[in-house]
């Protein structure tokens, strides 16, 4: 697995605090609260202050790889901490990802062409072994879901069909049984999907969590709900079939799930 490049992390001194990650790339700030679960992975309690805006971020997402370059997103100017419908209000961008963790807006670039095609294909292949298993789910891909504290958009969600068959805009954790999360390519991306997210979707009790890895090889790390956290139940690598049973039976070359058609 890759070595991970830690993003640098420092808390103002004012008010609702406010979080400069700083990518290999560049910078990219968002504001929060104090919260027992700082987008550090540390707790912070830092007093009540004057909350600086937002309104525009420049992102360079991916160390000069792919999933695009440096791109910058602008909106109304924004104040204070962020909440779900605020972030619902601002609409789709084709171009950007935007989450919520906790009261931090997160926003990353659109997805590479390897991300992009791993996707499509794992999701090619759960949605096969769903209908195989006759259960009533469904498939989907990079939508909004509610947890406590946050809005994510996972790459791939199984979620019951009776949810997914009102169309929603956003679906509630607790209709979710198996997120998916691609690894994105740039240090931060690495450290939000490796460390960050997991624990918001424990703490929502989503029971199934795979991470794929792109790099230095492809990987699927298959992890399940206990006892409140996640735990590795299997390792698929590149170059092999690997058999995972739950939530469905998917057996799969992580390695095939990124390579292109040959001409």
């Amino acid at each position: 697995m890759a070595r991970r490049q830690a993003s640098a992390c420092s808390w103002s001194t004012s008010s609702r605090s406010v979080l400069s990650l700083w990518t290999m790339s560049g910078p990219f700030t968002c504001v929060r609260i104090p919260s027992t679960r700082a987008a550090c992975g540390q707790t912070s309690s830092l007093p009540d202050a004057r909350p600086m805006s937002v309104g525009a971020a420049t992102l360079n997402g991916t160390d000069g790889r792919e999933g695009g370059g440096e791109m910058s997103v602008a909106h109304d100017p924004h104040y204070g901490p962020w909440t779900i419908e605020e972030v619902l209000a601002l609409g789709e961008d084709r171009g950007v990802r935007r989450e919520l963790m906790g009261e931090a807006l997160l926003m990353s670039p659109a997805p590479g062409t390897r991300h992009q095609r791993a996707s499509l294909r794992l999701a090619s292949l759960l949605d096969a072994a769903v209908q195989a298993a006759g259960a009533p789910v469904e498939v989907l891909e990079a939508v909004n879901v509610i947890l406590p504290d946050g809005l994510f958009i996972p790459d791939i969600v199984v979620v019951e069909a009776s949810a997914a068959a009102e169309d929603p805009i956003t679906y509630d954790a607790e209709a979710v049984l198996l997120v998916v999360e691609i690894v994105s390519p740039s240090s931060s991306g690495r450290r939000t999907d490796r460390l960050l997210k997991p624990p918001y979707y424990a703490e929502a009790g989503i029971e199934h969590l795979w991470r794929l890895e792109l790099e230095p090889a492809p990987a699927l790390v298959v992890s399940e709900l206990v006892g409140g956290r996640y735990v590795e139940r299997t390792v698929a690598e590149a170059g092999q079939r690997t058999l995972i049973e739950k939530p469905f039976g998917v057996e799969l070359d992580p390695g095939a799930l990124v390579s292109p058609r040959h001409r």
